[in-house]
């Protein structure tokens, strides 16, 4: 299996090549690297091309004439790569060794593995540990790992995204299936429910990397975390759900776009989620009139598969409209 990594940069001079340097050593060496640069301001291409130097592989080094933000610049870096498996790669990280030879040897396993992720080490800026690892500062529940390894991964991510782009590799032939990505979603998050959609996430039960939280991090935990946390908190019903509902629906427009490759079960499952949140989203403004659907949806199980469980009905039987 031919390999690529897909690099993407934005004024990340100070760590970038120690990133590549990184790479660059595995102990499986990588046949192609992508690197898109978000049109950064430092001098963060300078040092990719001084970090590359010596690289015997296929290179492409694109800039973009202007910024695009995260997403659409990893879109337009694995837009560029070729090989048959792609590794998504941050600029500030560092990955352990036998990251790329642990990872391949796993699709060479699984025919349907489309998508692999794995923990991570958290470090800080100088790059000392901190104790914590990413699946712990994300929360992410031991029987939801379980139930991704038992094949009910869709399941998971419906409910939410436990994939962190940083960490993943995936089969090239989901590129085709899933872009370009509809606007609302995060790359990895996107990837990820495609994946399980069509053939199996899974991770690997190691932190093959060492996750770097510093001030400049454009998303991931001090990025995009904070921000969720603080939204889903203060958010009043209605507004949060309905977007939810309608991240969804581009899901089922692209899955049904995807005929046979998509379980019809699996596409009943998104389907239900978007009904669910659809549903929370109209409930009507008199507390009332919501308990007779409220309570429906709770015997029909949706507020555990889909939501916060007993929670998230109380909150919807008892928190006033906007």
């Amino acid at each position: 299996m031919r390999t690529c990594v897909v690099l993407c940069t934005f004024n990340g001079e100070a760590f970038v090549a120690e990133q590549v340097a990184g790479v660059l050593a595995q102990l499986q060496p990588v046949d192609e690297i992508v690197v898109s640069d978000d049109a950064s301001t430092d001098a963060c291409v300078d040092r990719v091309r001084e970090a590359l130097a010596g690289f015997g592989g296929d290179l492409r080094i694109h800039v973009n004439p202007a910024t695009l933000g995260v997403v659409r610049n990893f879109e337009t870096a694995l837009r560029l790569a070729k090989g048959d498996v792609c590794f998504l790669c941050d600029q500030d990280d560092v990955w352990r060794a036998d990251k790329v030879q642990r990872m391949v040897a796993a699709f060479a396993r699984e025919p349907q593995l489309m998508l692999l992720h794995s923990d991570a080490r958290i470090i800080d800026e100088s790059g000392a540990r901190t104790g914590a690892t990413l699946f712990g500062q994300l929360r992410v529940r031991a029987r939801d790992l379980a139930a991704c390894d038992a094949g009910d991964a869709l399941s998971v991510l419906l409910h939410r995204n436990i994939v962190t782009g940083a960490t993943v590799a995936l089969r090239r032939e989901l590129l085709d299936l899933a872009l370009p990505i509809p606007d609302g979603y995060w790359h990895d998050e996107w990837l990820a429910l495609i994946a399980a959609a069509v053939g199996s996430v899974r991770r690997v039960d190691e932190r093959l990397i060492d996750y770097r939280i510093h001030e400049g991090n454009q998303a991931g935990l001090r990025g995009v975390m904070p921000r969720v946390r603080i939204r889903a908190a203060v958010s009043r019903r209605g507004g949060f759900h309905a977007v939810r509902a309608r991240k969804l629906d581009a899901l089922i427009e692209r899955l049904r776009c995807l005929g046979s490759r998509v379980p019809v079960a699996r596409l009943h499952l998104v389907e239900a989620c978007r009904d669910h949140w659809r549903l929370r989203a109209n409930l009507p403004q008199r507390r009332t009139e919501r308990v007779a659907s409220i309570l429906a949806e709770w015997r029909g199980g949706r507020y555990r598969r889909f939501s916060n469980g007993w929670r998230a009905a109380l909150r919807d039987l008892v928190e006033p409209l906007p």
